[in-house]
């Protein structure tokens, strides 16, 4: 990876983690007062009629955000044809599933106040559909500082809408239009800028290009399907397992917190795609150095990060949520550990999306995410609310061991340091087993960060040598 490829990375992804910074401030604000004034009840019940929705979103992005970036990094002067196309396949795929899941939900639902906030919340998924191929349009011609002050102004506005609601008092209904008439202005305004500043688009249907891009895009869509359900499928199988009006909005709260830090880990990734698309002539056999490093540092963060919340885990959830929320904070802890495994499985997805071997991709992360379904509803019997943790990592580790392996026995990740990364593991366990038991957790954190110190340092090192 040369000079300009690392800048273009540093930039893209700068952008897109500000974005997401500022759209966690801003939404973490909102959504604190929300869970405050809705309380964990009703909050559960947004938040399932929101993840049922949200659960079906990937399946309109049909590989799309990849396919761009992957073909607009390689000539972005022919680009026209490929927007034009991918858009009409969007709005198409968000139509249908928009119907498709709001009918699926009424046939399944028995509440009839959850039915009906089905109906109001429907224009969500195509909402969320089209904003986020204005987001793929931003990433592939990395543009990000346009995302950056979409989300900031659309965020800005259905915050002032939601603040105004709650003000008089108004209900779940009048926070759902509120969401969605947000989510419009966002895409309008958006989409008018991309014509005028971007690339200026062409209704012209080209039924061939269409299956082409379905084709082949499928896989990579059904797998950021599957990857997102690893996240929000424990809520929409709680919502049978759990007395879903109390322990549902305790787990809503914890895979919300998930949520936000994994948008962060796909902001970098995502910046990613369109430079290492670039470079993968350059680099025919073996793993970029950015993956290599991303991969070695997700081991001290989730460690780190763990002990932190091992330390503060009720403090965080009473000082956000309230102490209605005193459950969550019990398996906060737990719960962080997640993020290992799925830094791991979603950035070793980026070369098997480069590869083109979309097959295995999908094939580890159904397998990962049927194990999690099956066993969710088994534990969460035997274990309560830690026992849809339990089965998430159950599912993760399953993808993430599956794409490993395919990924080190065909050669993508053969430059990886094993060795050295089991090793660390290996001690990342050993530190939290003897915090948790035997020692003040505070103390144990400073230790583990003194202790990693050296490791962070030399990654650093060499990240800004690519930099130069």
């Amino acid at each position: 990876m040369n000079a300009h490829h690392a800048k273009s990375i540093a930039t893209n992804a700068s952008f897109l983690i500000s974005a997401q910074l500022i759209v966690r401030i801003l939404r973490g604000f909102y959504i604190v007062l929300l869970v405050r004034y809705l309380g964990p009840e009703l909050y559960g019940v947004f938040q399932y009629v929101q993840n049922w929705f949200v659960t079906f979103t990937p399946l309109t992005l049909f590989g799309i955000g990849a396919l761009l970036s992957r073909e607009i990094g390689k000539d972005r002067q022919n680009g026209q044809q490929i927007v034009t196309t991918t858009f009409i396949i969007r709005l198409m795929s968000g139509i249908a599933l928009t119907l498709a899941a709001l009918g699926l939900g009424l046939i399944t639902e028995p509440d009839g106040d959850i039915r009906h906030l089905m109906v109001i919340l429907a224009g969500l998924l195509l909402m969320r559909a089209l904003v986020n191929w204005v987001k793929e349009i931003f990433v592939a011609y990395e543009k990000t500082q346009y995302h950056l002050v979409q989300v900031t102004l659309s965020n800005i506005f259905q915050i002032g809408l939601g603040l105004a609601i709650m003000a008089k008092g108004g209900g779940l209904d009048a926070l759902a239009l509120a969401y969605i008439a947000a989510l419009f202005a966002e895409f309008l305004i958006s989409f008018i800028f991309i014509n005028r500043r971007i690339i200026k688009m062409q209704l012209d249907i080209n039924l061939a290009k269409i299956k082409t891009i379905i084709r082949h895009g499928l896989p990579i869509g059904l797998t950021v399907a599957l990857n997102r359900w690893m996240i929000f499928g424990p809520t929409i199988i709680g919502r049978y397992a759990f007395d879903y009006k109390s322990s549902l909005g305790q787990l809503s709260v914890i895979l919300l917190l998930l949520f936000f830090a994994s948008l962060v880990i796909d902001a970098i990734l995502h910046a990613a795609l369109p430079v290492l698309s670039r470079s993968l002539e350059q680099q025919k056999q073996g793993s970029s150095n950015f993956i290599n490093i991303t991969l070695s540092l997700s081991i001290p963060l989730a460690t780190c990060l763990s002990l932190i919340t091992l330390t503060y885990n009720q403090a965080i959830i009473a000082t956000l949520f309230g102490a209605d929320y005193q459950a969550a904070g019990d398996i906060l802890d737990y719960a962080v550990w997640l993020l290992l495994p799925y830094i791991w499985m979603t950035t070793i997805a980026q070369i098997f999306i480069l590869k083109e071997d979309s097959l295995r991709l999908t094939f580890w992360t159904l397998l990962g995410v049927l194990w999690m379904a099956g066993l969710l509803p088994l534990l969460v019997m035997k274990f309560d609310l830690i026992g849809a943790i339990y089965a998430m990592a159950v599912g993760m580790t399953i993808t993430c061991g599956g794409l490993a392996f395919h990924g080190f026995t065909r050669g993508y990740l053969h430059n990886f340091h094993l060795g050295k990364t089991i090793g660390l593991s290996l001690g990342a366990i050993l530190i939290y087993a003897i915090t948790a038991q035997f020692t003040a957790p505070l103390y144990a954190l400073i230790a583990s960060m003194i202790l990693f110190t050296p490791f962070i340092l030399r990654i650093s090192k060499h990240s800004i040598h690519l930099m130069r």
